[in-house]
């Protein structure tokens, strides 16, 4: 995808580090790569600069915020149940 045009540039029929090495020799003028964390890409974009993209940070950023909200369930109880100023219990 071109992400400042929003168009596809390609689609390549397969995950491979050797394709993508290969397709990036073909097209010299592609500086950026967004993508996941994929080891393939990461092993075959070794001539551009690499950066995470948007759906992946934010879905990353949900899953582990999801986690340690989880790890703290009887912490978030605890606090929902009282008064944060060490009163009576809200509820």
């Amino acid at each position: 995808m071109d992400l400042e045009k929003h168009r596809t540039i390609d689609l390549l029929p397969e995950r491979s580090t050797e394709l993508l090495a290969t397709w990036l020799k073909e097209h010299p003028g592609v500086e950026v790569i967004s993508r996941d964390r994929g080891a393939e890409y990461i092993k075959g974009a070794t001539e551009a600069l690499q950066v995470a993209d948007r759906w992946h940070l934010l879905s990353n950023l949900k899953d582990t915020l999801k986690r340690m909200l989880e790890g703290k369930r009887a912490t978030l109880k605890a606090a929902a149940a009282s008064d944060v100023t060490g009163g009576e219990p809200l509820l």
